[in-house]
């Protein structure tokens, strides 16, 4: 699924396309035993192939978002946030979220791109329900999350915390 470029204070969010984006830094985040760490998906053998198929299949996809993160004032690709699937009938979504570029981890930007990116969903596609898996182990994930209104729910079947917020 494809939407239109937005911004919020700090951070710039766009479809991710060839050319607005380095895909080699994106392969590097999810070759990376520490940034992927948390990842369900992530690999340490992924290739610049797959990751370009992957972007296109999201793109093509009526049922998923992903966005690049940009910072506004370096125009630097830091990550990603991914909303899929995205129900219509539910009104509801699940959500994915990458910070690759280590500068940029651990400062409380996922309160501002979270917030951003859901109050844009829920204004384009009538999405009010947000949902998101996180590791037990990722104590810090879970406080930042919660920081932003989540609320754990249950526990997922592949382990992980389930966590919703509703607009």
């Amino acid at each position: 699924m494809l939407i239109e470029t937005f911004a919020s204070l700090n951070f710039t969010y766009m479809n991710l396309q060839e050319g607005n984006f380095n895909p080699t830094n994106y392969l590097n985040w999810m070759q990376d035993s520490i940034t992927n760490k948390y990842i369900e998906g992530a690999r340490t053998d992924f290739s610049l192939k797959e990751i370009h198929k992957y972007i296109a299949r999201k793109n093509k996809s009526e049922q998923s978002l992903l966005l690049g993160i940009f910072s506004e004032i370096e125009k630097k690709h830091i990550g990603n946030i991914k909303y899929e699937p995205i129900d219509f009938k539910e009104a509801s979504a699940w959500i994915g979220i990458l910070i690759g570029e280590a500068e940029y981890k651990g400062k409380g930007h996922s309160a501002e791109i979270l917030s951003e990116t859901m109050n844009r969903i829920s204004d384009n596609y009538g999405t009010k329900k947000f949902l998101l898996g996180v590791n037990l182990n990722n104590r810090i994930a879970q406080q930042a999350y919660e920081k932003t209104g989540f609320v754990a729910v249950g526990l997922h079947k592949k382990g992980g915390l389930i966590m919703e917020k509703n607009l």
